[in-house]
């Protein structure tokens, strides 16, 4: 789907993707790792990404922030912000775009930030290096009103990362994030490795920060309890591919796929202990390796509903919920059970 075209009253899309597809070239073969990802989200939305380890969804985030590495690459899309396709910006462009235009919070705080830097330092790094003319005192202030805004006090801005609990490491990354004011930010899992408390005060920090930038959030992640707290439209992946998108209610209380059904399914409820199928229940066999992806459909060797013709034709993201619905949202799904 061109994403544009979403029931969205002709506003545009804070972040349009299209047709985007990043492939590893190894001895053994190309691997697809995001093959013919497409779709959009509107600005001040969130969307979330969801899938098994190896679906893609990390794959898609670093392919937006252009930071894939050979031997990976960037094969087909485009990825648009502003009128601007970032897939087709110089390197030297897309430096620019970093922070201003779209922003990485990225997995595992622990990592990303510089271990012999002072928080302030590294905050102050990503303002110079888009060219922001200030005195000391002006960057001592803008650390100290990013900090704030994170919900961190400004003695931290003189600490070094090992100094910090993991919740706070993760605020300092959003502060990074947002010190220029993104019109797309990606969280790719943002609270993993943190406690239930903490995961839940950094959401609700990302909520608040997105309400006053006016920014779209694209989140990454396996836990669809979490994204269920936090999105408003999910995208299902597998095998590199969207397999499903379409409204939160959608694909909660209605979904297509069957790889949707059962990553739901496989969800605990209290609601649905008095099901006659509510007992927990995982997915069977194991994602499929990128180096052999099966025939046809990619989930058919795992699917309880697959049919002769799964084998042989790969199905197409096509929309599959009723037209004449009023103001629901595309729901699509590649299943060729529609």
């Amino acid at each position: 789907m061109s994403a544009e075209t979403h029931a969205n009253g002709g506003h545009s899309a804070a972040l349009d993707v299209n047709d985007l597809g990043v492939s590893y070239y190894t001895s053994s073969g190309e691997i697809k790792a995001a093959d013919g990802v497409s779709f959009s989200i509107m600005p001040g939305k969130r969307m979330g990404l969801v899938g098994e380890s190896g679906s893609g969804k990390t794959t898609t985030a670093l392919a937006l922030m252009r930071l894939i590495k050979p031997p990976g690459r960037i094969t087909k899309g485009s990825a648009v912000i502003d009128g601007i396709d970032l897939l087709s910006l110089s390197e030297e462009e897309m430096r620019t775009a970093k922070l201003s235009q779209i922003a990485l919070v990225p997995q595992g705080a622990m990592n990303s930030l510089n271990p012999v830097a002072k928080v302030k330092n590294q905050i102050i790094d990503g303002l110079r290096d888009h060219d922001a003319q200030h005195s000391a005192s002006q960057y001592r202030e803008l650390v100290t009103e990013l900090l704030d805004k994170v919900g961190l006090n400004r003695q931290v801005g003189d600490m070094y990362p090992h100094e910090l609990s993991g919740g706070m490491k993760q605020r300092v990354t959003i502060a990074i994030a947002i010190s220029m004011g993104p019109k797309v930010i990606i969280a790719d899992e943002p609270t993993s490795a943190l406690d239930v408390v903490v995961q839940r005060q950094i959401m609700e920090t990302l909520a608040e920060l997105q309400d006053e930038l006016a920014a779209a959030i694209l989140l990454i992640g396996h836990d669809i309890g979490l994204m269920a707290q936090f999105v408003d439209t999910l995208g299902v992946m597998y095998a590199g591919r969207l397999v499903e998108t379409g409204t939160l209610r959608q694909l909660l209380s209605e979904p297509k796929h069957p790889y949707t059904q059962m990553l739901i399914d496989s969800l605990p409820s209290l609601e649905r202990k008095d099901r006659k199928r509510g007992d927990l229940r995982g997915i069977p066999g194991t994602a499929p390796s990128l180096y052999a992806l099966p025939s046809g459909c990619p989930f058919h060797p795992r699917c309880p509903q697959a049919m002769d013709i799964c084998p042989s034709e790969e199905p197409l993201l096509k929309v599959v919920n009723d037209d004449h619905v009023a103001n629901q949202g595309e729901q699509q799904a590649a299943c060729l059970l529609y």
